[in-house]
């Protein structure tokens, strides 16, 4: 079935913002579609032509550097030839297939050192505006923190999603749509959260599923700890150094975290499936879920969460408790366990803050759990509602530590924690 959707309206409106505003991509792009065909590989980082953003895709994906007028460096991408090709001829021709599956566009416009930050919105009331007739927002534009870290805006469509988010000096706008957004959901979603500015560096051959511990030198440049705080700063935790954030704080009342994309997908997907894609647990990371008292008829003046972290130790499936609620130092009401499964080892928490109540989870593989508790207990111990305006620090303790000969086989029960 054939549709015309004025999808290339968008990149006119792009192109017409960015010109009134006095910006330029600094690059001249021939019109032309610049057609390389390639494979993904392992589901690792692709690079866009000039590196100046990438993406995380899965192997069987294909994608295509593509020229836009007045974009800087973009790429097109499907779950299969014809998704791509689909896309293709949306942002070349205006003219598109229903895509079967999944296809997108990234794309980037360099801005001569101006500050990124004031052209989000413009950028994307002007795409709203120029979508047709029979695509719509099915939800407002809403801020978010993409990846953990780029500040932008979110636009849900009919039939996908249009983001516009920035780094430092870089505006990025992507596109994603698909025919069956119900089903594709989490997967498109996902695949927002891991774009990156400048472009994350390839990997040469598969990541292992337990990386070796970094290196000291590694340590002191990549695992610097962050306060990263979410788009709507309601919650705000201290992670280690560089990893994902996935925050749907502001919408779903959660944000998952871990040492890898992977790692953080599948917490994201053990507490909430319809966000994230079916992913076995891996790595390092949690999530914070925020509940109000008024839910579990607890008085906010005398918070007595006891009877709730019993409620919540029970009803685990496929869990023991290692260790008995205690409360957690620092954070007055607060109670924290010890917990374990096949797959992961680590600490539930309840934690109050006001009227509401954070659920907070740290985990990693069993066999890493004695290496890494102390860190992970500090970010459980750092997690703040609202945010904390401050940065904070992890009381000197060093990164993840991983154990290179576990490995966890996927199986058909991923299992995880799902919250109260």
């Amino acid at each position: 079935m054939y549709k015309h959707h004025r999808f290339y309206a968008l990149l006119i409106a792009l192109f017409t913002t960015v010109m009134m505003s006095g910006l330029s991509t600094g690059y001249a792009q021939p019109d032309a579609l610049s057609r390389v065909a390639q494979t993904t590989g392992q589901g690792e980082v692709v690079v866009s032509d000039l590196g100046i953003f990438s993406i995380r895709l899965p192997q069987t994906y294909v994608t295509e550097p593509i020229s836009v007028a007045n974009f800087a460096d973009s790429m097109v991408f499907g779950d299969t030839a014809a998704s791509e090709q689909a896309i293709i001829d949306l942002v070349i021709d205006g003219n598109t297939t229903s895509v079967d599956g999944i296809g997108g566009f990234v794309g980037a416009a360099q801005l001569n050192g101006q500050d990124p930050s004031p052209y989000v919105s413009v950028l994307m009331q002007s795409l709203v505006d120029a979508l047709s007739s029979d695509i719509q927002t099915t939800q407002p534009t809403q801020a978010h923190t993409f990846g953990g870290q780029y500040p932008g805006e979110l636009a849900t469509l009919s039939n996908g999603y249009l983001a516009v988010m920035h780094s430092q000096d870089q505006l990025v706008v992507a596109i994603l749509i698909s025919d069956d957004l119900p089903t594709n959901r989490a997967a498109m979603s996902g695949l927002l959260e891991t774009i990156r500015t400048p472009a994350e560096p390839p990997m040469t051959e598969p990541r292992p599923t337990n990386a070796s511990p970094p290196t000291a030198q590694a340590q002191d440049s990549d695992l610097t700890p962050q306060t990263v705080r979410s788009s709507d700063d309601q919650v705000s935790l201290v992670l280690p150094g560089e990893g994902t954030v996935l925050d749907y704080i502001a919408d779903d009342q959660i944000l998952a975290y871990g040492d890898s994309d992977t790692a953080a997908q599948s917490r994201l997907y053990s507490a909430k499936p319809d966000l994230a894609p079916k992913t076995a647990l891996s790595g390092s990371g949690g999530v914070i879920i925020l509940y109000s008292m008024d839910r579990f008829g607890i008085d906010p003046q005398n918070p007595d969460l006891a009877p709730l972290m019993q409620q919540a130790l029970a009803g685990l499936t496929g869990y023991t408790v290692e260790q008995a609620a205690q409360p957690l130092e620092g954070s007055s009401d607060a109670l924290v366990a010890v917990i374990a499964s096949g797959v992961e080892r680590g600490y539930l928490a309840l934690i109050p803050f006001g009227d509401q109540i954070a659920y907070v989870t740290a985990t990693t593989l069993p066999a890493n759990f004695e290496s890494n508790a102390p860190l992970l207990l500090e970010i459980i111990k750092s997690v703040r509602v609202p945010a904390d305006t401050e940065e904070s620090g992890l009381g000197g303790l060093s990164g993840l530590e991983s154990t290179p000969e576990v490995t966890v086989e996927p199986t058909e029960e991923i299992g995880g924690l799902s919250g109260l």
